[in-house]
């Protein structure tokens, strides 16, 4: 009764109970990562970390934060979430940080990108791949996301706002430290304080059994070539595919990855499409698109395929074209479901890389030109490819023989060759335009312009022929419309018509040859560009099925009439695969009507001569398009599937925690005093119970009872 009386004395009105004590807040985590140097990202130090609501409503509230002598928790608008408030918790750590928006946009005049300012440069573990690690890209970064905080952060989402704000005004009325405490209980323990990719890869339990603790980051990257691979030297053309933000979950990239993705298909469907003149029916050089995924970590993807074209593949377990289904070589230890890149170097090299960066919003109409070295004559040979073509502008940077990171980047530091001869448009100059860099609001329409999407496929396009030795002026228009459809499901809904209608044919495809029915997950709405971690079952990474095993590596006898290989992609990257395949493959397309490859014949492809075709929207046609591993060149797999061994610890290898049960609640507990009230009660009342038991006792022995 004591007790109940001195919690019913803080007249709470029961209203923020919601009909329950405890209450999830939905929200978005920051994650934890591991490299092969140290970790980066939000945990907590125990399975669970509890602290009292406390809300910053100004900065006052801020320097407040110092004089907090009680476990906190802190609620955060998010234009107070900056670096100079994650430098003030490194010394007044709270318990956790729940971070919301409330409508609010950040503007050029504020630092809230998290990523650091020298992208992929000095204060991240990729800083040595970078080409001048300290030139400042990115004006608007603070570093956040690459800090390791012994605290968890999580995004709110926009429906929990009034009820955090109702929670934390209870705590200022009534005291954090009063009779009754509203407090957010955070469970995101992501592994011990120290550990790094190479100690979670190899972890092993109390038994000493292998029992790794994290993934690696990575996916499946996407080359294609105009037509089939043939012996004509390459021009590459790339981008990344994948984006981050301090909150992985939210990492929109609409700028930053979608408008990208969304020119480099459209610039390969009006390429696909050039068929010059009379006197040159076919390109000088062949040009080669590449999709490049988990490029923001380490530019992952575009390492690993620089490498193995440039080197070639050290198989241990070769399977011939006249032994596999595709009519294609392929290896099974490492596995690649088909080796023909080894061929792009092998018979013949390559001439420029042409990427983009961060095209969907031109500043001053404009994209610029960055290159590691001076060539004019190409630089007038791009710049020239859209004379007369209306609001279709590019000039060179102010800022010579620099460049900002891309998957060019991979291709440079593997070939100096290239150095003069390759280039990065961009919808920038000199530091990014975009003040929503890598933040959570890049992010919809609002963000990206189509029309100026239009006009960067259309300069990239027309620079592509041009280099490739065609006339510019004789490159197809850019389809508009559907630059404007493919962008706004990039943007809001991978599940859209157009985009599904390209994914069912990859998955007819696959689960023709694999015997069953293969579904891709469109994932949430909008979509996260966050590359996500390598797995077998439906993260990219590829696999040898053998009776009734599955190997992660396999160097067993090969039955071609049973044994299969294969790897299972997201639905950006079938989707990306399969609209390369059909806007480049149009030379070797035929009349065909098709459901699945399975109703194709074959075709020749260099010297393979009974290359299995395949069935791309309905029609067959010679492979062009190709799926390649998009892991960390330090990490490879192990025979078991999900199981990676680091070959190379001084490579950066991002690395994700297992995790088992994450989340974030709010409710209501008894404060401190009523603690110490507890404590005197529990005294008082057991000396009166020890007193009264001596007074009874004496008095039942005069009574003789005892």
């Amino acid at each position: 009764l004591v007790l109940l009386c001195v919690y019913c004395s803080a007249d709470y009105d029961g209203d923020s109970f919601h009909g329950s004590l405890e209450h999830t807040v939905d929200s978005a985590p920051c994650v934890r990562l591991f490299t092969n140097d140290k970790d980066i990202g939000c945990r907590t130090t125990d399975d669970i970390s509890v602290g009292a609501l406390y809300e910053i409503r100004s900065s006052d509230d801020i320097s407040h934060i110092k004089s907090i002598d009680v476990e906190f928790a802190l609620v955060v608008p998010g234009q107070y979430f900056d670096g100079s408030l994650i430098s003030l918790l490194e010394k007044h750590k709270p318990k956790g940080v729940i971070v919301y928006d409330e409508n609010w946009v950040p503007g050029s005049d504020g630092r809230y990108s998290m990523d650091v300012n020298t992208t992929q440069g000095t204060g991240t573990a990729q800083a040595d791949y970078t080409f001048h690690k300290n030139y400042v890209w990115n004006t608007y970064g603070n570093g956040g996301m690459y800090k390791s905080l012994s605290y968890p952060v999580v995004r709110a989402s926009d429906n929990e706002v009034s009820y955090l704000k109702h929670m934390c005004s209870e705590n200022r009325k009534y005291g954090m430290d009063g009779n009754r405490v509203n407090v957010a209980e955070f469970k995101y323990y992501m592994g011990k304080k120290k550990v790094t990719s190479e100690e979670c890869l190899a972890w092993r339990d109390t038994y000493g059994h292998r029992s790794p603790q994290c993934l690696p980051l990575g996916g499946l990257s996407v080359w294609a070539t105009k037509g089939v691979l043939d012996d004509r030297d390459k021009v590459v053309v790339t981008t990344g595919i994948d984006s981050v933000s301090f909150f992985h979950d939210l990492a929109f990239g609409a700028n930053d990855a979608a408008a990208s993705i969304a020119t480099l298909l459209a610039a390969a469907d009006a390429v696909g499409q050039y068929v010059g003149t009379a006197n040159q029916t076919t390109l000088p050089l062949q040009p080669l698109f590449f999709a490049a995924n988990a490029e923001e970590w380490g530019y992952a993807g575009s390492r690993r395929f620089a490498r193995d074209i440039q080197h070639g593949l050290e198989c241990n377990a070769n399977v011939a074209a006249n032994a596999s289904s595709s009519g294609l070589p392929l290896c099974t230890d490492p596995i690649y479901p088909n080796t023909l890149f080894e061929r792009i170097l092998s018979d013949s090299v390559i001439q420029h890389v042409v990427a983009i960066d961060q095209v969907g919003v031109l500043n001053d109409d404009t994209l610029y030109i960055h290159s590691l070295g001076v060539n004019t004559d190409l630089f007038e040979l791009i710049i020239n490819s859209t004379e007369g073509v209306e609001n279709v502008n590019i000039a060179q940077s102010s800022v010579p023989r620099r460049i900002p990171p891309t998957p060019m980047t991979s291709f440079l530091r593997e070939n100096n060759n290239l150095n003069g001869k390759s280039v990065v448009l961009a919808g920038y100059d000199g530091q990014f335009s975009d003040p929503l860099y890598h933040t959570r609001f890049d992010s919809g329409n609002k963000t990206v312009s189509v029309d100026d999407t239009v006009r960067s496929a259309t300069a990239l396009a027309r620079s592509v022929i041009a280099v490739s030795g065609g006339d510019p002026s004789l490159t197809p228009e850019v389809n508009a419309s559907w630059v404007a459809d493919i962008l706004q499901c990039l943007l809001e809904d991978w599940s859209c018509p157009i985009m599904s209608k390209y994914v069912s044919y990859e998955t007819a495809n696959l689960g023709e040859y694999l015997g069953g029915t293969v579904h891709l997950d469109a994932g949430e709405s909008p979509p996260s560009y966050y590359v996500g971690v390598l797995e077998a079952s439906t993260g990219g990474l590829p696999v040898v099925q053998h009776g009734h095993y599955v190997y992660g590596r396999y160097t067993g006898e090969w039955d071609a009439k049973h044994d299969r290989v294969y790897a299972v992609p997201n639905y950006l990257e079938a989707f990306i695969r399969t609209s390369l395949s059909h806007h480049l493959g149009l030379e070797g397309n035929t009349t065909t009507e098709c459901m699945t490859s399975a109703d194709c014949g074959s075709c020749s492809v260099l010297e393979y001569s009974d290359v299995q075709m395949e069935c791309v929207l309905a029609r067959c046609q010679c492979p062009s398009a190709f799926y390649h591993l998009a892991l960390d060149p330090g990490v490879e797999p192990e025979t078991t599937p999900n199981y990676f061994e680091v070959v190379d610890n001084t490579s950066v290898a991002y690395t994700e925690p297992y995790w088992s049960t994450i989340s974030t609640t709010v409710y209501p507990t008894a404060g401190r005093s009523i603690s110490v009230v507890s404590l005197v009660v529990g005294i008082t009342v057991s000396i009166l119970s020890i007193a009264g038991g001596l007074f009874v006792r004496e008095n039942m022995v005069k009574l003789k009872v005892l």
